[in-house]
């Protein structure tokens, strides 16, 4: 496709871990105060993003023993940031200054560490499809889910055949048919001016890669294709994968994902605190065959579909044991919860025993933060 005329430069991709106990107010902070006067207010940034892993995307990671991120656990919050090509001397200079003077005002965060930090330069994009989202707006199309890929030349492929084996080879194969409408390649670049302390050195960047992997579903819901994925780079006799990350995007003005952070971090349980996060987290267990499901149902609550309802959180439980020694189902979100306050729309595919997916509606109804009700059916339009 034509690219437009404006162009992406250079992107910041920055990786971070809060301080335990801090993810909360890690949040707040940066999506309230930093994501703007960090870098969104700089001259020639272009779009930014903020994303955030769940402990259940974390556990999809690998390889096992990555130099990027050793510890699959860290990394918590992702931002990235596009900057025009034809203004990356002016926001370098200008970064510089935010920096310096958000310090002397105290705005700066110190309870985090940097995970993985790096600005990269763009190289090209690989598009699955004749008319896709051009690069440049891939970051205020809003997808659903992004998966994030490090890798390098094996031996001594140097980076120009690294670059043209990705473009030209293996990610055309990789992309047709998948839930991954565009891939976004960069090259790492050397740190150019005063470094902040705190900012970890890529200390051999001559071959690496940096990837933004957009998907049209929540990464989780396509481990199959996460997986191909990581496995097709393992593979490959040019280059070998670093590190594979998911993440999904933050909801600005909410603290969406923090419980299952710091849940996870303090190792209990988590409840989830929202009617969205409720809904999102029936879904994994769905998916998972967690036998904890219905711990998200009231004692009272209801299934209601086909003709049928199912009353009380027993014989819930029986029905969901049945449905997952016969059918097996595995949603797949077509777009977002739709979520107007104690309920919650959830458009899906649904693949019942490995056969063709069923286009499906769930409807939530959640009371005192359990389900109250859910109501389905076949979506016939």
């Amino acid at each position: 496709m034509q690219e437009p005329p404006v162009r992406i430069g250079m992107m910041l991709y920055t990786l971070i871990e809060p301080h335990p106990g801090r993810h909360r107010a890690y949040n707040r902070w940066y999506e309230r105060d930093h994501f703007y006067s960090g870098v969104m207010t700089l001259p020639g940034t272009l779009s930014g993003q903020r994303w955030v892993a769940t402990p259940a995307l974390k556990a999809l990671r690998g390889p096992d023993a990555s130099p990027m991120v050793p510890d699959p656990v860290r990394g918590s919050f992702l931002t990235t940031y596009y900057v025009d090509a034809d203004r990356t001397a002016e926001w370098d200079a200008a970064a510089s200054d935010a920096v310096h003077r958000l310090g002397a005002d105290g705005r700066l965060w110190p309870e985090r560490d940097h995970v993985l930090t790096r600005f990269v330069d763009y190289a090209h994009a690989v598009y699955r499809d004749g008319e896709p989202v051009p690069a440049v707006q891939t970051l205020d199309h809003r997808y659903p889910g992004l998966l994030t890929v490090v890798g390098r030349g094996r031996a001594d492929v140097g980076r120009a055949e690294v670059l043209t084996h990705l473009r030209d080879a293996l990610l055309p194969e990789l992309v047709a048919g998948s839930p991954f409408p565009s891939v976004l390649t960069f090259t790492m670049r050397p740190f150019e001016g005063e470094r902040p302390p705190d900012l970890p050195v890529d200390p051999d960047p001559a071959s690496r890669f940096l990837q933004l992997w957009f998907v049209e579903a929540d990464p989780e819901s396509c481990a199959d294709a996460v997986a191909a994925v990581l496995a097709a780079y393992e593979a490959d006799p040019v280059v070998a994968p670093e590190w594979v990350g998911g993440f999904v995007p933050t909801v600005p003005g909410t603290d969406t994902h923090v419980d299952l952070l710091e849940a996870a971090a303090a190792g209990v349980a988590a409840a989830p605190s929202t009617p969205r996060g409720l809904v999102e987290e029936y879904f994994r267990r769905v998916r998972t065959r967690d036998p904890r499901l219905t711990e998200l149902f009231a004692d009272d609550a209801r299934l209601v579909g086909l003709g049928t309802i199912t009353e009380g959180r027993a014989a819930i439980d029986a029905f969901y044991a049945q449905i997952n020694e016969t059918a097996a189902p595995v949603p797949t979100p077509r777009g977002p919860l739709l979520v107007q306050g104690t309920r919650v729309a959830a458009e899906i595919d649904i693949r019942i025993a490995g056969g063709d997916p069923v286009h499906v509606i769930d409807l939530f109804e959640v009371v005192d933060g359990r389900i109250a009700q859910l109501t389905y059916f076949l979506a016939q339009y």
